[in-house]
């Protein structure tokens, strides 16, 4: 096979969880089945280890992300591998002190203001005209960032791998948050959205980074992935009330894919992922997500989550990451 060996980048932590972890990790598992040698270039990575992270106020959100990175372990990665495929490539701009001949495919996440994206076109034009780049993108709302690059960068949307045998968690007790605890992610809504009524019919639960000191909240903290979908595989109703400044909504791909069914606010990315699948609440509006809550439990909720896991086998490992292996050819 050409092309065999795969470099996956990421400044991000793998020590933590995020969305974009989680698609890394993935990518290995997928490109291994297929026969790849696949390794990882990241802090917390059992590959090629990173420098440690920071916590680096970023898009309304706080990361934990390499700045400074690990030169000498960076260099032994390029030697190894035929093709980098490098995830959020400004973040900490080592795509600029690459000096290899090597394809190097690209993918943005974040959706960056077009402020941003005017001011990392000048760097990446300077910087970075010599490398062999093929662009991604995984949305509309991260094309600007990815534009500034390379032009017209190919849309690939995020990726789940879909359990074919997971069935709706009919009749479990659970309502739930996951997410980080910032205002984007939308905590507080969630939180006062939930009544006397509700107490009664399902436990509110949040999986977050902070405790939530309320007795009638079950609270996990910093949960590793087994835990995590131990919980969701307990929750009949997932909630997601992000805010905004987001660019895709693999979040509601995982609550689906673990047998929830899932209500969002109705920002655009978010309505962009499930189409007429989704179940909407107006943004930021604590009582219209009660009344939606409410209103979905008296739904036929089977039928409302056959219909989610249908529409989000569109985002299937195995059929999104087509794409990228005919990018690897």
């Amino acid at each position: 096979m050409n092309n065999n060996r795969i470099l996956l980048v990421t400044p991000y932590s793998l020590n933590y969880y995020g969305g974009v972890q989680n698609q890394v990790l993935l990518a290995k598992k997928y490109l291994i089945s297929k026969g790849y040698q696949v390794k990882i270039f990241a802090h917390g990575s059992y590959d090629y280890q990173n420098t440690k992270p920071i916590v680096v106020p970023f898009n309304g959100s706080k990361s934990r992300v390499s700045i400074p990175y690990n030169r000498i372990e960076f260099e032994k990665a390029v030697d190894w591998c035929d093709i980098l495929h490098i995830h959020e490539p400004f973040i900490p701009l080592i795509i600029w002190n690459i000096r290899t001949k090597k394809k190097i495919i690209t993918t943005h996440h974040a959706a960056l203001s077009k402020n941003i994206s005017v001011l990392l076109k000048i760097l990446y034009k300077v910087l970075t005209r010599n490398l062999t780049i093929i662009n991604t993108c995984v949305s509309k709302y991260s094309y600007h960032q990815a534009n500034s690059l390379r032009k017209n960068p190919k849309i690939i949307p995020n990726y789940i791998e879909i359990n074919k045998f997971q069935k709706f968690n009919n009749n479990e007790f659970r309502l739930t948050f996951l997410g980080r605890s910032e205002k984007r992610k939308g905590l507080d809504i969630f939180l006062k959205a939930i009544d006397s009524y509700l107490l009664n019919t399902l436990r509110p639960t949040v999986i977050s980074n902070k405790k939530i000191k309320k007795v009638f909240i079950d609270s996990y903290v910093d949960v590793n992935n087994k835990k995590k979908n131990d919980i969701l595989n307990e929750t009949s109703i997932f909630v997601s009330p992000n805010t905004g400044a987001e660019s895709f909504g693999m979040v509601l791909l995982e609550g689906i894919s673990n047998g929830c069914v899932v209500i969002s606010s109705d920002i655009e990315a978010f309505s962009d992922v499930l189409n007429g699948s989704g179940i909407y609440f107006k943004n930021k509006n604590h009582n219209d997500l009660n009344r939606v809550i409410k209103e979905t439990i008296d739904m036929d909720m089977q039928k409302l989550w056959e219909t989610q896991i249908s529409h989000i086998r569109l985002y299937d490992v195995d059929r999104v990451f087509k794409m990228f292996l005919e990018l690897y050819k």
